[in-house]
């Protein structure tokens, strides 16, 4: 799908700064015409209400934690902040 993940392991991750803060939670991948991952939505880190932004595919890497399959972003939280809401279908 991106990164060397499944659609499922990309859902599973959390959206990790550099620093190792958490961002937030994959809630939905988006996909081109041609199926390939392009941007992920996500639900931001303690955000009330909800938000949600799409972050690029490009930029993020595959981060191991334990078991756990997450990403790891340059972005910073005033990045993630300064980014347009999002709908989640």
């Amino acid at each position: 799908m991106a990164l060397g993940l499944t659609e499922r392991q990309l859902l599973d991750a959390e959206i990790l700064a550099a620093d190792g803060t958490e961002f937030g939670d994959v809630e939905a991948v988006t996909k081109d015409a041609d199926g390939n991952a392009t941007e992920l939505l996500i639900e931001v880190e303690d955000s009330d209400p909800d938000r949600y932004v799409a972050i690029p595919i490009d930029g993020l890497t595959v981060t191991t934690r334990g078991n756990d399959t997450d990403l790891s972003s340059e972005m910073t939280m005033e990045d993630i902040g300064s980014l347009p809401d999002a709908q989640i279908q």
